[in-house]
């Protein structure tokens, strides 16, 4: 029997491997969606139609000139921020919202800034046009009160000196959040280092899960933080495989993020046969693999399809590292699950919830992984094995299942 050929996505670009097609079980791939023709006047047009019915449009919001913040998705999501601002921008505009009044602010929670050249691919013929600025989650901080979860919030002080708010961002899935969008581009977007590690630190919850809002502590969190920022208005987005705009929800924040989880659901929780021996799984391709940190999501995910003592093969270009230094000492000096555990429960700090899940991974699962990343550091901290494509596939043991954009797809056995 001829080997089955397969794609999956790797920085950049894709790698072609050829697999044993009398193990294949099935490619477990987004439902698809077709992309809306004309994303801008998509964008203007829910701007103008905003969820729930009763909220007033973007321009009956903006009572003349004032100090107005834009919040937008950092390096590490691939936003299309820059389809997204053009009609905003518009909008103030015509209200009366003078140019510089109008500071956009790169919603970085504890990630690095983002440097001048990726300023520039977020916000394309906009950058260099407004003020723009990296969040910093250490410095000028406004402090706001607690959440009845006992979060002190601190958020940025350009944002909260700004008469009116705006968020944009996307909704997708995320591993205890339940889902990315609405109140995530204030917390942990905007928000202060201690008001993201108390909020994170809710992460060993059991409600704290992928694709769950209800009853969810780290989510009902987010939304009291973002209630005490009063939101002027949101536009979230949601994206296909391809990376097109399939959604645009505008008005207020909650309702948003509800309407956008809902099509996330129909095109990224996918049913799976079976649970399978092994698992062949890509991050999704830049800027999902850019790090170890962001790749993570996607062994998550396909631990939901693989047994328990299976194999996961991780396909991730890792092109900036690790991406986390607290991330990457916990990986060097925890010993196992149980140190993570300890220390979560003692102290957390963001990055190190990260560690935890990896030990959980490599105490449960046998893990390999194909990356640009030095082989002592896949073996000697990450506690796995690095290989060539071509020798990965050799090591799939039993039925396999492929999972292409495991960053984004949640397997629902």
């Amino acid at each position: 029997m001829s080997p089955l050929k397969i794609e999956l996505p790797y920085g950049k670009s894709k790698l072609t491997l050829e697999v044993p097609e009398s193990m294949f079980s099935e490619i477990l791939l987004p439902k698809k969606k077709e992309g809306v023709k004309n994303p801008i006047s998509e964008v203007e047009k829910s701007i103008r139609n905003p969820v729930p019915t009763e909220f007033s449009p973007l321009d009956e919001l903006i009572n003349g000139s004032g100090k107005t913040s834009i919040v937008v998705n950092d390096i590490t999501r691939s936003t299309p921020t820059h389809l997204m601002l053009p009609p905003i921008l518009r909008v103030l505009k015509e209200c009366g919202v003078q140019r510089d009044d109008i500071r956009i602010i790169i919603a970085t929670g504890t990630h690095r800034p983002v440097t001048r050249e990726e300023m520039n691919k977020i916000l394309g013929d906009i950058a260099g046009k407004y003020k723009v600025l990296n969040h910093n989650c250490d410095d000028e901080l406004v402090y706001l009160g607690e959440t009845s979860f006992n979060t002190p919030v601190y958020l940025n002080e350009t944002f909260m000196e700004s008469e009116y708010k705006i968020l944009t961002g996307e909704v997708e899935l995320h591993y205890f959040a339940g889902y990315s969008g609405g109140r995530k581009s204030v917390l942990p977007g905007v928000s202060g280092r201690e008001t993201i590690t108390r909020n994170h630190s809710m992460l060993l919850d059991p409600r704290s899960d992928i694709g769950v809002l209800d009853g969810n502590p780290v989510h009902e969190d987010m939304t009291e933080a973002a209630e005490m920022a009063e939101i002027t208005f949101t536009v979230n987005i949601v994206k296909n495989e391809k990376k097109e705009i399939v959604s645009v929800f505008s008005g207020d924040f909650k309702e948003v993020l509800r309407r956008g989880a809902k099509v996330v659901d129909q095109m990224y929780k996918v049913k799976a046969k079976e649970k399978v021996d092994t698992v062949l799984v890509s991050a999704g391709g830049f800027p999902r693999d850019i790090n170890v940190y962001q790749a993570q999501k996607a062994v998550f995910n396909a631990e939901k399809m693989v047994k328990r003592g299976g194999t996961i093969i991780l396909f991730a270009q890792c092109k900036e590292g690790v991406g986390n230094k607290v991330f990457e000492e916990w990986m060097r000096e925890c010993n196992d699950l149980k140190d993570a555990e300890e220390r979560v429960k003692e102290k957390f700090v963001i990055g190190g919830h990260k560690a935890y899940y990896w030990f959980r991974t490599v105490e449960n699962y046998r893990l390999i992984m194909v990356t640009d990343l030095p082989k002592e550091i896949v073996e000697d901290m990450f506690r796995c094995e690095k290989m060539s494509p071509e020798h990965a596939v050799k090591e799939i043991d039993g039925e396999f299942s492929v999972l292409p954009y495991g960053g984004d797809t949640l397997p629902i056995v």
